[in-house]
C-alpha cells in the first residue's frame, strides 16, 4: 500500500514550486523509493495524519530521480 496514497512531486522543480507556493501551510516531503518499506510505512503514517494537519500542512512524497529520468523531464 503505502506510496500510492500520496500525492507525489514528479521533479526538483514540482518541489521548488509546492515549497514556493504555498504560503500558509508547511510543506511535508518524503523523499524516498515508494517500494522501500521504510518509506512505506512513513506513507501510511503520514496518510493517517494527513487530514488532521491539513489545515497547516500539505503532505508529499518524492522519489529519487536518475540522471536519465532527469534528462529526459528536461525534454518534456
Amino acid at each position: 500500500m503505502g506510496s500510492v496514497i500520496l500525492p507525489h512531486l514528479r521533479t526538483g522543480w514540482h518541489v521548488d514550486q509546492a515549497i514556493m507556493n504555498e504560503e500558509e501551510r508547511l510543506v511535508v516531503i518524503r523523499f524516498g523509493r515508494d517500494y522501500e518499506p521504510d518509506c512505506m510505512r512513513q506513507d501510511e503514517v503520514l496518510y493517517k495524519i494527513a487530514d488532521r494537519v491539513k489545515n497547516f500542512a500539505v503532505i508529499y512524497g518524492k522519489q529519487p530521480q536518475t540522471a536519465s529520468a532527469s534528462a529526459q523531464d528536461l525534454l518534456t
